[in-house]
Protein backbone atom coordinates (compact mmCIF):
# COMPACT_ATOMS: atom_id res chain seq x y z
CA UNK A 1 0.00 0.00 0.00
CA UNK A 2 1.21 3.32 -0.82
CA UNK A 3 -0.28 6.81 0.57
CA UNK A 4 0.24 9.16 -3.37
CA UNK A 5 -1.80 12.55 -1.70
CA UNK A 6 -4.81 12.81 -2.15
CA UNK A 7 -4.83 9.17 -3.01
CA UNK A 8 -4.70 5.63 -0.96
CA UNK A 9 -3.31 3.06 -3.61
CA UNK A 10 -3.29 -0.69 -2.38
CA UNK A 11 -1.86 -3.83 -4.33
CA UNK A 12 -4.18 -6.94 -4.73
CA UNK A 13 -4.13 -10.20 -6.33
CA UNK A 14 -6.91 -8.52 -8.47
CA UNK A 15 -5.02 -5.33 -9.79
CA UNK A 16 -4.41 -1.48 -8.12
CA UNK A 17 -7.03 -0.36 -5.88
CA UNK A 18 -7.42 3.56 -5.14
CA UNK A 19 -9.14 5.38 -2.68
CA UNK A 20 -9.37 8.97 -2.49
CA UNK A 21 -12.21 9.42 0.80
CA UNK A 22 -10.00 7.44 2.87
CA UNK A 23 -11.80 4.02 2.09
CA UNK A 24 -15.08 4.64 1.58
CA UNK A 25 -15.13 3.76 -2.11
CA UNK A 26 -12.32 2.44 -4.34
CA UNK A 27 -11.69 1.77 -7.98
CA UNK A 28 -10.34 -0.88 -9.34
CA UNK A 29 -7.80 -1.70 -12.32
CA UNK A 30 -7.67 -5.13 -13.69
CA UNK A 31 -3.80 -6.26 -13.92
CA UNK A 32 -3.15 -9.58 -16.60
CA UNK A 33 -0.68 -10.42 -14.09
CA UNK A 34 0.23 -11.03 -10.63
CA UNK A 35 2.71 -8.59 -8.76
CA UNK A 36 4.56 -9.22 -5.86
CA UNK A 37 5.74 -5.07 -4.63
CA UNK A 38 5.06 -1.82 -5.61
CA UNK A 39 6.60 1.29 -5.15
CA UNK A 40 5.88 5.04 -6.37
CA UNK A 41 8.78 7.93 -6.91
CA UNK A 42 6.75 10.64 -7.31
CA UNK A 43 2.99 11.80 -6.56
CA UNK A 44 2.93 10.20 -10.33
CA UNK A 45 5.57 7.65 -11.62
CA UNK A 46 4.92 4.26 -10.08
CA UNK A 47 6.30 0.49 -10.68
CA UNK A 48 4.90 -2.34 -9.91
CA UNK A 49 6.73 -5.79 -10.45
CA UNK A 50 5.13 -9.44 -10.68
CA UNK A 51 5.24 -12.88 -11.69
CA UNK A 52 6.19 -13.77 -15.59
CA UNK A 53 9.45 -11.47 -15.79
CA UNK A 54 6.48 -8.42 -15.77
CA UNK A 55 6.31 -4.78 -14.62
CA UNK A 56 3.46 -1.92 -15.16
CA UNK A 57 4.44 1.62 -14.84
CA UNK A 58 2.28 4.34 -14.60
CA UNK A 59 2.94 8.25 -14.73
CA UNK A 60 -0.26 9.49 -14.19
CA UNK A 61 -0.86 8.83 -10.19
CA UNK A 62 -1.72 5.05 -10.82
CA UNK A 63 -4.89 5.54 -13.01
CA UNK A 64 -3.47 3.51 -16.12
CA UNK A 65 -0.74 1.11 -16.16
CA UNK A 66 1.39 0.26 -19.00
CA UNK A 67 3.17 -3.13 -19.35
CA UNK A 68 6.17 -4.16 -19.45
CA UNK A 69 7.82 -7.60 -20.19
CA UNK A 70 12.01 -8.22 -18.97
CA UNK A 71 14.23 -10.49 -19.89
CA UNK A 72 16.37 -12.96 -18.01
CA UNK A 73 14.71 -14.52 -14.93
CA UNK A 74 11.79 -16.13 -14.04
CA UNK A 75 9.31 -13.77 -12.36
CA UNK A 76 10.37 -10.75 -10.00
CA UNK A 77 9.78 -10.35 -6.18
CA UNK A 78 10.57 -7.18 -4.60
CA UNK A 79 11.40 -3.79 -5.95
CA UNK A 80 14.07 -0.92 -4.52
CA UNK A 81 14.66 2.74 -5.76
CA UNK A 82 17.50 4.94 -4.24
CA UNK A 83 15.95 7.74 -6.78
CA UNK A 84 13.76 8.31 -9.60
CA UNK A 85 17.01 6.90 -11.63
CA UNK A 86 18.50 3.82 -9.72
CA UNK A 87 16.22 0.76 -9.22
CA UNK A 88 16.62 -2.96 -8.12
CA UNK A 89 14.78 -5.82 -8.72
CA UNK A 90 15.60 -8.86 -6.83
CA UNK A 91 14.26 -11.95 -8.95
CA UNK A 92 12.56 -15.93 -8.29
CA UNK A 93 16.07 -17.48 -10.01
CA UNK A 94 18.50 -15.60 -7.76
CA UNK A 95 18.67 -12.50 -10.04
CA UNK A 96 19.35 -8.73 -8.98
CA UNK A 97 18.20 -6.66 -11.76
CA UNK A 98 19.82 -3.03 -11.83
CA UNK A 99 18.80 0.39 -13.90
CA UNK A 100 20.62 3.71 -13.66
CA UNK A 101 18.75 5.44 -15.86
CA UNK A 102 15.16 5.42 -14.75
CA UNK A 103 14.47 2.01 -16.36
CA UNK A 104 14.90 2.57 -19.77
CA UNK A 105 17.69 0.09 -19.38
CA UNK A 106 18.53 -2.66 -17.73
CA UNK A 107 20.86 -5.25 -16.47
CA UNK A 108 21.14 -8.47 -14.46
CA UNK A 109 23.51 -10.21 -12.23
CA UNK A 110 23.29 -13.46 -10.75
CA UNK A 111 23.69 -13.73 -7.00
CA UNK A 112 22.11 -16.88 -5.67
CA UNK A 113 20.91 -20.25 -6.39
CA UNK A 114 17.71 -19.55 -5.40
CA UNK A 115 14.75 -17.40 -5.07
CA UNK A 116 15.46 -13.82 -3.89
CA UNK A 117 12.92 -11.52 -1.76
CA UNK A 118 13.26 -8.05 0.02
CA UNK A 119 16.20 -5.87 -1.31
CA UNK A 120 17.22 -2.33 0.83
CA UNK A 121 19.73 0.11 0.80
CA UNK A 122 19.79 1.74 4.75
CA UNK A 123 22.93 3.72 2.77
CA UNK A 124 23.75 4.39 -0.84
CA UNK A 125 26.71 2.15 -1.08
CA UNK A 126 25.48 -0.66 1.42
CA UNK A 127 22.69 -2.75 0.36
CA UNK A 128 20.99 -5.88 1.88
CA UNK A 129 19.12 -8.77 0.22
CA UNK A 130 17.06 -11.81 1.77
CA UNK A 131 16.83 -14.83 0.27
CA UNK A 132 16.63 -18.97 1.01
CA UNK A 133 18.95 -19.22 3.88
CA UNK A 134 21.15 -16.27 3.07
CA UNK A 135 21.70 -12.78 3.76
CA UNK A 136 23.61 -10.93 0.41
CA UNK A 137 25.47 -7.82 0.81
CA UNK A 138 27.01 -5.18 -1.12
CA UNK A 139 29.52 -2.29 0.00
CA UNK A 140 30.07 -0.20 -3.44
CA UNK A 141 26.41 0.46 -4.30
CA UNK A 142 25.11 -2.90 -6.10
CA UNK A 143 27.89 -3.61 -7.82
CA UNK A 144 28.94 -6.79 -6.64
CA UNK A 145 27.09 -8.58 -4.06
CA UNK A 146 28.40 -11.41 -1.67
CA UNK A 147 27.17 -13.59 0.43
CA UNK A 148 27.18 -12.43 3.64
CA UNK A 149 25.89 -14.89 6.04
CA UNK A 150 24.70 -18.12 4.97
CA UNK A 151 23.85 -19.52 9.07
CA UNK A 152 20.95 -17.78 9.50
CA UNK A 153 17.19 -19.16 9.26
CA UNK A 154 15.06 -18.93 5.94
CA UNK A 155 13.78 -15.45 5.13
CA UNK A 156 11.59 -13.34 2.98
CA UNK A 157 11.41 -9.67 4.70
CA UNK A 158 13.85 -7.58 5.73
CA UNK A 159 14.07 -3.97 7.55
CA UNK A 160 17.48 -1.91 8.29
CA UNK A 161 16.95 0.81 10.09
CA UNK A 162 20.71 2.10 9.43
CA UNK A 163 23.44 0.08 8.17
CA UNK A 164 24.21 -2.06 11.44
CA UNK A 165 20.62 -2.51 13.02
CA UNK A 166 18.16 -4.61 10.77
CA UNK A 167 15.85 -7.21 10.83
CA UNK A 168 14.43 -10.14 9.17
CA UNK A 169 11.62 -12.56 9.01
CA UNK A 170 9.51 -15.43 7.97
CA UNK A 171 6.03 -16.87 8.14
CA UNK A 172 4.13 -19.82 7.31
CA UNK A 173 4.54 -22.95 9.90
CA UNK A 174 7.95 -21.31 11.65
CA UNK A 175 6.67 -17.44 11.94
CA UNK A 176 10.25 -15.91 13.39
CA UNK A 177 12.10 -11.94 13.31
CA UNK A 178 15.35 -12.05 13.81
CA UNK A 179 17.69 -8.79 14.77
CA UNK A 180 21.10 -7.81 14.06
CA UNK A 181 23.28 -5.06 15.46
CA UNK A 182 26.31 -5.35 13.93
CA UNK A 183 25.01 -5.50 9.88
CA UNK A 184 24.50 -9.08 9.44
CA UNK A 185 27.77 -10.82 11.08
CA UNK A 186 25.55 -12.09 13.37
CA UNK A 187 21.29 -12.81 14.60
CA UNK A 188 19.55 -12.84 17.40
CA UNK A 189 15.64 -14.52 17.22
CA UNK A 190 13.48 -11.78 18.70
CA UNK A 191 10.27 -13.56 17.91
CA UNK A 192 9.40 -17.06 16.70
CA UNK A 193 6.60 -19.65 17.50
CA UNK A 194 7.55 -20.14 20.69
CA UNK A 195 5.10 -17.03 21.42
CA UNK A 196 1.75 -19.07 21.86
CA UNK A 197 -1.01 -16.56 21.39
CA UNK A 198 0.37 -15.79 17.66
CA UNK A 199 0.96 -19.16 16.29
CA UNK A 200 -1.38 -18.95 13.05
CA UNK A 201 -0.05 -17.25 11.20
CA UNK A 202 -0.69 -16.56 7.30
CA UNK A 203 1.86 -16.48 3.76
CA UNK A 204 2.56 -13.05 4.68
CA UNK A 205 4.34 -11.55 7.14
CA UNK A 206 6.02 -8.29 6.28
CA UNK A 207 6.72 -5.79 9.10
CA UNK A 208 8.50 -2.10 9.11
CA UNK A 209 10.19 -0.43 11.93
CA UNK A 210 10.11 3.88 12.20
CA UNK A 211 13.77 3.67 14.27
CA UNK A 212 15.29 1.39 16.59
CA UNK A 213 12.59 0.06 18.73
CA UNK A 214 9.50 1.26 17.40
CA UNK A 215 7.94 -1.54 14.54
CA UNK A 216 4.79 -3.40 13.45
CA UNK A 217 4.30 -6.46 11.83
CA UNK A 218 1.35 -7.39 9.90
CA UNK A 219 0.22 -10.91 9.83
CA UNK A 220 -3.48 -12.82 8.79
CA UNK A 221 -4.99 -12.32 12.44
CA UNK A 222 -2.95 -10.11 14.20
CA UNK A 223 -0.90 -6.79 14.26
CA UNK A 224 2.48 -7.36 16.34
CA UNK A 225 4.09 -4.24 17.78
CA UNK A 226 6.94 -3.10 19.80
CA UNK A 227 8.70 -0.22 21.30
CA UNK A 228 11.87 -1.73 22.64
CA UNK A 229 13.72 -2.84 19.69
CA UNK A 230 11.88 -6.25 19.40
Amino acid sequence: MCTVSPKIIMLDLDGVRITQDMGSTWTLTVLATICNDMIFLSEKIGILVGRDLTSYVTIDGGETWTKYVHEGGEGFKSIYCKNAEECFITGKKGRVFATNDGGRTWNMQDVSNDALYEIEFPTNEIGYIVGHQVLIKTIDGGLTWNKYNTKIAMSEYIDFINENIGYMGYSNSMPTISKTTNGGEKWKYVFDDTYDEFKVFGDYYPFSFRNENDGAVCASNVLLYTSDGG
